[in-house]
């Protein structure tokens, strides 16, 4: 089920509404102005507001829609989706529940749908169901597939998932999604070689694909392949100048390689930018600055760590940074 538009009540209207046709909320708008109980002005207005990234008005829409026509499979399907939006997945739940009990021609997509809101509640073998009974109506669904392969993702049921990435893949094979989700499953497999082939195909179909990249650079550093996975995090960060976990995992992969000038350039980076791990950015910034022989930015740091929370610094302080190791320096 798509958000469908209506267009059956148009053409009687067509020559007045080229007048006011503005854009599709204006066309609906005055469909309702003059014709206050037609459900479907009410339900597409709702379609123009959410394809605008309207949620809130479109669900108001919908709701009057529902109230004209209270077996209006469309409206609740798409009210369904629009509270996905506002994270209000128990309602959403509701909404498709009610769509499946209607039986609509594509209600394959509201089991998909319902699956989705399930999985945001982790509620996922209850979504799997769902996915399931979306194929069997549709055997030709890959995102109820990739869906599936998901929520088996989630349970930690790598395998499952990633047979149902490849039946995804059997319908669309030149999705670059659908390739890095499966290579992704597999490096936590540790299945690299088959991981690294389904990254590297995400990436022949989509060259700027920040997080193929990102995942060929751990997979690359777990080999320790350490200086094509620089190459890996470069691009990403070349990609996504200002991505945080881009700069910190090639930090810490300069930081193996002992670049260690370079691995401080990064940490610093990271810490520019204040993420939620910037303990740990201080404290690998550290590290480096240790072997770099700067022992006093270095316990500068580990204590700004510690007071953030790190609690590993707290070791390394005693180690390096208490005044007596400072004096014997």
């Amino acid at each position: 089920m798509v958000l469908l538009v209506y267009s059956i009540y148009l053409s009687a209207l067509t020559y007045e509404r080229c007048k006011i046709w503005k854009d599709s909320i204006t066309l609906w708008s005055d469909v309702i102005l003059k014709y206050p109980d037609l459900y479907l002005g009410y339900s597409n207005r709702g379609i123009a507001k959410a394809d605008v990234g309207g949620y809130k008005g479109a669900i108001l829409d919908y709701n009057k829609a529902i109230e004209l026509k209270d077996d209006f499979d469309a409206a609740y399907f798409n009210r369904g989706t629009a509270k996905m939006y506002f994270k209000d997945f128990k309602g959403a739940v509701i909404d498709f529940d009610k769509v499946i009990s209607l039986n609509p021609p594509r209600v394959c997509e509201a089991y998909n749908n319902r699956g989705v809101a399930k999985s945001e509640l982790n509620e996922y073998e209850a979504a799997i169901a769902d996915f399931a009974k979306a194929v069997e109506l549709d055997s030709l669904y890959a995102n109820a597939y990739c869906n599936g392969g998901n929520a088996l993702y989630f349970l930690g049921k790598y395998q499952e998932s990633a047979l149902d990435f490849k039946k995804a893949l059997q319908i669309e094979p030149e999705n670059a999604l659908i390739y890095y989700k499966r290579g992704n499953t597999l490096y936590l497999s540790k299945d690299y070689r088959n991981a690294m082939k389904d990254i590297n195909k995400a990436i022949a179909i989509n060259p700027d694909y920040f997080e193929a990249f990102m995942l060929r650079g751990n997979i690359r550093t777990d080999i320790n392949d350490l200086k094509n996975a620089i190459a890996d995090f470069t691009k990403a960060i070349e990609i996504m100048p200002n991505s945080v976990e881009a700069y910190f995992n090639r930090g810490n992969t300069l930081l193996k390689l002992q670049e260690f000038g370079k691995a401080i350039a990064d940490f610093t980076k990271v810490i520019n930018y204040s993420p939620p791990r910037v303990a740990e950015a201080y404290y690998t910034r550290g590290i480096a600055e240790i072997y770099s022989g700067k022992l006093k930015e270095a316990c500068m740091d580990f204590s700004i760590a510690l007071q953030d929370g790190y609690a590993p610094a707290q070791k390394i302080i005693e180690k390096y940074c208490m005044a007596s190791s400072l004096r014997s320096e």
